[in-house]
């Protein structure tokens, strides 16, 4: 007997990472207002180094939105089910007018209901 495992790793705390470096000129701004521009490069330098760090070692934890074996799927924030109670599993992709599409995993339950799970798309 094989035991396959499939983990998908959630990366939701890379978005506060992208709107802190969004926020440099403005924390800067005040940095400098205050203390000077020298000191304002090093105090904002020194605290998005100690952001950064910590959500490095934030995402260095086992955190995983999906995870699979043969016996059930477990998803971080619905809990466990087994694989007699799915009917069907598929990823749809939405496309609209803008430049990103989005992709979406649809787990279909036998009792007719389904989850919708957003998914980020690096293509």
């Amino acid at each position: 007997m094989t035991t396959n495992k499939i983990q998908v790793k959630d990366t939701s705390n890379y978005v506060a990472l992208f709107l802190l470096i969004a926020m440099f000129p403005f924390i800067f701004m005040f940095f400098s207002n205050y203390c000077g521009y020298v000191w304002g490069v090093v105090i904002t330098c020194l605290v998005y180094v100690l952001i950064v760090l910590a959500l490095v070692k934030y995402n260095k934890s086992e955190k995983y939105a999906i995870e699979a074996d043969e016996e059930q799927i477990t998803l971080n924030q619905y809990g466990s089910f087994k694989w007699e109670q799915i009917s069907k599993i598929e990823a749809v992709r939405e496309t609209k007018t803008t430049f990103k599409s989005r992709l979406y995993l649809k787990i279909y339950f036998a009792e007719g209901k389904f989850i919708l799970l957003k998914a980020k798309l690096f293509l």
